[in-house]
């Protein structure tokens, strides 16, 4: 699709016979040199040069060299820049000429500008609208990013332009047939930029109109082509927000659209462990950890490398610890990014096996009231009545290498046990335990695998197929809160019962907290 918008992307304006004028590149940052091209029927420069005003960038070619006769044509090339990020205007004259032969609006983003995360169909079926900062205060500027994903190769958007009313921010602009015409490579997005809002919850949408305005022409397969129409959502605080935590259990977008896999976060300052439950190439149960340090500010981004752990069975006593002899020893399979849209939604990146890639849009798993997370909210971790958290044996790192994710909502906690099964190879355990007293959780251990021929999706085979989800019963646990910060966890799996002592797993102190 290429995309043709004013605010930002390479114009051309033929104003007479006499000269055309394109500017690139086509989204120039601040560090960027600006190259405005002036094509020349008849060459006779003399001098060419510019001048900066605030905004303004006059651009002036002397095209009125001693020759009388025709000449040959000509590309003047007047660098610009680099300018710093803001909306200019070029004008541009050529000698002897009064009037200008072009004015075109250009903006410059910072060097630090954002590139979009992947747009996914089903975050909305014309395309995707991100913002960044997702969470500004009112003296922050705005930059938006609009994907459109249901165009034909040939279109263009044009006129685009942003006005505010109320609490709805209107991006506008037309499409229309190209038809080859236009120079500029092929581009999926185009920027605009925001002026500081006042505090709110706002709705950003972008809206294109076919134009003529009767239509898009019928499409290969006979659609119909409309207008198109894409939002999201942006809160401007009227203070700085706390960070964001991301702490929980997150599974597929739309919920439930892929039942069977997740991924679960322990987010504790600019870090994310996270824990990938998913299936092997034979449809049992793997899973996969990584460490994911803060990488971008813009959107929240972490990425870390996704570790495949093998270790002791789940019932083996004494069970060694990490990187003892006979522990759990681990390799990196992948990498892995995590890029955060909103606080329930979030593009979860997977380079994983062979450099297979896939992108998987991912939201918050709700089985009940949704607890908030803060890091550092509460620095003894005994006072916490919130469980919900990355725990393992206690006293810490004395059994490392296992461990059990509580997602706690409400009176009833999903529990997902990483552990191993008696060949030493990765496996999860999953139990939905409700409350049966107070600080008491109880409930059936469930042992899940993937049956043939979809097994090894999601992430093997870019998709995923519910239906063939297998769960089996294998026994029984109960959590057992003597605080905040310490519990005992008794099992029973095949018909073998233990108990072991658990804390939270504290990588970043004073830890998270939910309630």
């Amino acid at each position: 699709m290429r995309i043709l918008a004013p605010l930002f992307l390479s114009l051309v304006a033929t104003f007479d016979v006499h000269a055309q004028v394109t500017i690139t590149p086509l989204v120039p940052t601040s560090a960027d040199m600006v190259l405005v091209h002036v094509v020349l029927d008849s060459c006779q420069v003399r001098t060419q040069s510019h001048s900066v005003s605030g905004n303004s960038v006059t651009v002036t070619i002397f095209n009125d060299g001693p020759s009388f006769l025709p000449n040959p044509p000509c590309v003047a090339i007047e660098p610009v820049g680099p300018l710093p990020a803001g909306t200019y205007t070029f004008v541009v004259f050529v000698r002897p000429g009064i009037d200008p032969v072009a004015t075109i609006p250009v903006s410059v983003t910072p060097t630090n500008n954002f590139s979009p995360p992947p747009c996914l169909a089903t975050f909305d079926a014309g395309g995707c609208v991100f913002v960044s900062p997702h969470t500004p205060t009112p003296g922050q500027p705005v930059e938006v990013a609009i994907v459109v994903t249901s165009l034909p190769s040939d279109a263009c958007i044009q006129g685009v332009t942003n006005s505010v009313v109320g609490n709805t921010v209107a991006i506008s602009g037309t499409y229309m047939h190209c038809g080859g015409s236009f120079p500029e490579a092929p581009v999926t997005f185009l920027y605009t930029s925001l002026q500081p809002l006042p505090a709110g919850r706002y709705t950003v949408q972008f809206t294109a109109v076919p134009d003529p305005p009767n239509g898009w022409p019928f499409g290969i397969n006979g659609e119909f082509r409309g207008p198109i129409s894409i939002a999201t959502t942006l809160e401007v605080f009227a203070t700085t927000p706390p960070p964001a935590n991301y702490q929980g259990l997150w599974w597929n977008s739309p919920p439930g659209s892929e039942s069977g896999w997740g991924i679960s976060l322990a987010h504790q300052g600019d870090v994310i462990f996270a824990v990938l439950f998913a299936y092997d190439i034979n449809g049992r149960a793997l899973w996969l950890s990584m460490t994911a340090p803060k990488t971008s500010d813009v959107y929240d981004t972490y990425t870390g490398t996704l570790f495949q752990t093998n270790g002791p069975p789940f019932d083996a006593v004494p069970f060694p610890p990490t990187d003892s002899p006979g522990g759990a020893t681990s390799s990196g399979v992948a990498t892995a990014t995590l890029t955060f849209i909103d606080a329930n939604n979030a593009v979860l990146e997977t380079a994983i096996f062979h450099g297979l890639t896939s992108w998987r849009p991912i939201t918050l798993q709700a089985f009940g009231p949704m607890p908030t997370c803060t890091f550092g909210a509460q620095p003894n971790l005994t006072l916490a009545t919130n469980y919900q958290d990355l725990w393992w044996t206690a006293p810490p790192g004395s059994e490392s290498g296992w461990g059990v994710n509580l997602a706690h909502q409400g009176d009833v906690i999903f529990a997902t046990w990483l552990t191993y099964d008696h060949d030493r190879a990765p496996l999860w355990l999953s139990a939905v335990a409700p409350k049966i007293a107070p600080g008491v959780y109880s409930g059936t251990i469930f042992r899940t695998s993937q049956s043939l021929p979809e097994a090894g999706a999601p992430f093997f085979l870019g998709s995923f197929d519910s239906t063939r989800i297998v769960r089996t019963r294998v026994g029984s646990l109960t959590l057992a809160f003597a605080n905040g910060n310490s519990a005992a966890f008794t099992y029973t799996v095949d018909a073998v019962t233990q108990t072991k002592q658990i804390t939270r797993q504290v990588f970043r102190a004073p830890g998270t907290v939910c309630h």
